[in-house]
């Protein structure tokens, strides 16, 4: 009978992450560095650079966050060639309700942005 996975599994981890023009970098445990576009997430693609260097990774490094972009990633995802399965509809919703100044108010209405009056 199987049970649990055990922690002899082999999970990729980061120790560090850093960010470029073109996409970031990590470094994993084992010292491999890893090269990955942000096209593997389109809010990374909408995002400035500013907010893409604000990503960091999470404990245990399994995984990169960015706060700002609500933005998850898992590094053995990426290195097995996941990339963001988010739908553009999604992506084009997140993407309106950031360019509203903060203090408009805003519903959602049948998948639109609606400006409260």
């Amino acid at each position: 009978m199987t049970t649990n996975q055990d922690d002899s599994d082999y999970r990729e981890r980061a120790k560090t992450i850093s960010f470029g023009e073109e996409g970031f970098s990590l470094e994993t445990v084992d010292g491999k560095w890893l090269e990955f576009s942000y096209s593997v997430s389109p809010r990374l693609l909408l995002a400035t650079q500013f907010e893409r260097e604000a990503g960091k990774l999470m404990p245990g490094g399994y995984g990169i966050e960015w706060e700002e972009l609500d933005e998850h990633l898992s590094v053995d995802g990426l290195v097995h060639g996941k990339v963001s399965t988010e739908t553009w509809r999604s992506v084009y919703e997140w993407y309106e309700l950031r360019q509203l100044p903060q203090d408009v108010p805003s519903v959602r209405q049948n998948g639109h942005v609606v400006i409260s009056q």
